[in-house]
């Protein structure tokens, strides 16, 4: 008998808690940027801020559990398909409905938290800009007509959210506007971040292809997939060196290289792989992480210092 997942368990997969301490840190490195240029960070408005992308994240994640459910008609064909795979099975723990009033309520909590956050003066034209096309983004990347997630678009969305729309917002409403610095210091990490999604739907491509779904990696097939993850890997690191020409401080250049051994390594496993080698799964997205997810730390934490 296939083991199902407990409640717990069922409602992280959903959540993805690891999603949301990648946004803390690109979240933290826009407030860094703001620090940097000596505006003054209001704690409250931040912390509001940051409850705002969590729901801009969990709306997303609720909604697409919503259209991904078993119990949809358009889904069991797909589903009809044995295969070993912990997500149906985690948003099978909770009835279709519900997921759908969860989505339904966290809309209204953002929105209200969007209103107080105007009423406080910290949602500046910029930030509406922003906010309305992370929330556009998000909101299609699961819903139809659109469904963006299932025609392939899903991790770019992602990487978009987390690397671009979480930092601008921070620094948005701090400064009350943006700066150059935030397209310099996230663009990289975007790349970054794709290479990190991309790692995963490797991990995944033999399961999204029994079921058809059409990920990123499975529109684009996996040959030119390992191909994208190197070069955006590669052109993210790229990017450092270029914008260092352009006058980026060495002080904000040498922390992000401090990961390029991990990139190398990881670059190494994904050639090994295509190359036929036995995969190591874990090993490879926990790499694909720290490359990310150093980066990002010490790019914020080289902000907040200086």
């Amino acid at each position: 008998m296939e083991k199902r997942p407990s409640i717990v368990s069922a409602f992280f997969t959903i959540f993805r808690p690891l999603l949301i301490l990648a946004a803390l840190l690109t979240y933290m490195l826009g407030l860094g940027i703001a620090h940097h240029l000596i505006a003054p960070v209001d704690s409250t408005n931040a912390s509001l801020g940051f409850v705002l992308i969590i729901f801009l994240l969990e709306m997303r994640a609720f909604l697409e559990a919503y259209y991904r459910h078993p119990a949809a008609p358009e889904n069991r064909l797909a589903n009809s398909v044995k295969v070993d795979d912990p997500y149906p099975s985690a948003i099978e723990q909770f009835p279709r409905s519900m997921l759908l009033y969860v989505a339904i309520v966290i809309l209204a909590a953002g929105a209200l938290l969007v209103m107080i956050l105007a009423q406080r003066g910290a949602m500046p034209p910029a930030v509406y800009v922003i906010l309305a096309a992370a929330f556009l983004v998000s909101f299609f990347s699961a819903a139809p007509p659109f469904s963006l997630s299932e025609k392939g678009y899903g991790d770019i969305i992602e990487a978009f959210l987390v690397a671009n729309a979480a930092p601008a917002i921070a620094l948005g409403m701090q400064l009350k506007d943006l700066h150059i610095l935030l397209v310099l210091l996230t663009l990289p990490l975007t790349l970054m971040y794709l290479a990190l999604r991309l790692t995963v739907g490797l991990r995944e491509y033999g399961k999204d292809s029994l079921r058809n779904r059409q990920t990123m990696l499975v529109r684009i097939g996996w040959e030119r997939g390992v191909n994208v993850h190197n070069i955006s890997l590669g052109a993210g690191y790229l990017m450092i060196g270029v914008f260092a020409a352009f006058r980026l401080p060495w002080s904000l250049i040498w922390p992000q290289l401090l990961s390029l051994p991990i990139a190398i390594f990881q670059i190494l496993q994904v050639l090994q792989i295509a190359a036929g080698a036995r995969p190591n799964w874990r090993l490879l997205v926990w790499t694909a992480s720290a490359t990310f997810g150093l980066t990002a730390y010490m790019i914020a934490i080289t902000l907040w210092i200086r």
